[in-house]
């Protein structure tokens, strides 16, 4: 085989294949379109060990073949205020928590009753900050917490269950 990159060459290209995920594949891809098209001589299996270890910056849905695992850009520490959109609203002025409204992460406009700017509001810039190192766009970030928050999985209360669950011993979803 030939010789890979070595492990500080793929941390190395982490801002770029953090970036070209999220524009190209909308955050997520196998790892064989990543070997494929970003990072030529990596193995499939030195690449997922690299992603299993910045738990900040990817997550990894196994499949049975190693290359057509998932890869999520996910951001570990970036989560959505529960009480933001209760109707006393949030409290707390320093609260850890993006303060974004449904529609702005769906379709990227925000639709709140409180402001025009989602993102303005509170310490939604000072979050931002602190959470991305890659230094994303607004659009880049949005895809970024999409893919961060968790999701539940609609067909295990199905008649036919998750084949997921099934199939690959692993649901990347809520099971509830």
């Amino acid at each position: 085989t030939a010789k890979g990159l070595t492990l500080s060459e793929i941390q190395e290209n982490d801002a770029e294949l953090v970036k070209w995920i999220l524009n190209e594949k909308k955050g997520a891809c196998t790892v064989q379109e990543i070997l494929l098209e970003t990072l030529n001589g990596v193995s499939a299996e030195d690449f997922v060990a690299h992603a299993q270890m910045s738990l900040n910056l990817f997550v990894v849905i196994h499949r049975q073949d190693i290359q057509l695992s998932i890869v999520k850009v996910f951001l570990l520490n970036t989560r959505l205020c529960y009480y933001y959109h209760c109707k006393q609203g949030c409290s707390n002025e320093r609260c850890p928590r993006l303060h974004l409204c449904r529609h702005n992460l769906q379709i990227s406009a925000c639709q709140c009753k409180k402001t025009t700017d989602c993102l303005a509001l509170g310490n939604n810039n000072e979050i931002i900050k602190s959470r991305s190192s890659q230094a994303l766009s607004i659009d880049e970030l949005m895809v970024a917490i999409r893919n961060s928050i968790p999701t539940v999985c609609l067909a295990h209360n199905s008649v036919q269950g998750c084949k997921m669950a099934e199939e690959y011993e692993f649901c990347p979803y809520i099971h509830m």
